[in-house]
């Protein structure tokens, strides 16, 4: 297996690597693995979206051999399903009181 893609533009460097995640809140969840990944948040591919300001708690597992651990989230913006196949449907999440 190779290395990540590692992708730097104007405003963070973010990781391209799979790892399942999910996002909950009270009356919705989806699981799905993530597009990239940052110091701050997750692009997480879906075409079932929570709309920006939904606060939720995000899931991460590595592997199957980790142990999961779990963040509070926010959704801060959409990609709306579409018929552009260079940006795929999904959430912009980032990460609450982490430091």
């Amino acid at each position: 297996m190779g290395l990540p893609e590692t992708i730097a533009d104007e405003r963070t460097i973010r990781v391209v690597v799979p790892i399942l995640a999910t996002f909950a809140i009270e009356s919705f969840t989806i699981r799905e693995f993530t597009l990239n990944l940052s110091e701050g948040g997750v692009f997480l591919p879906t075409e079932k979206c929570c709309p920006p300001g939904t606060r939720g708690s995000l899931r991460f597992q590595i592997t199957q051999f980790d142990e999961a651990f779990t963040l509070k989230a926010e959704v801060v913006h959409v990609i709306e399903p579409s018929n552009d196949t260079e940006r795929p449907a999904g959430m912009g999440i980032r990460f609450l009181d982490v430091s």
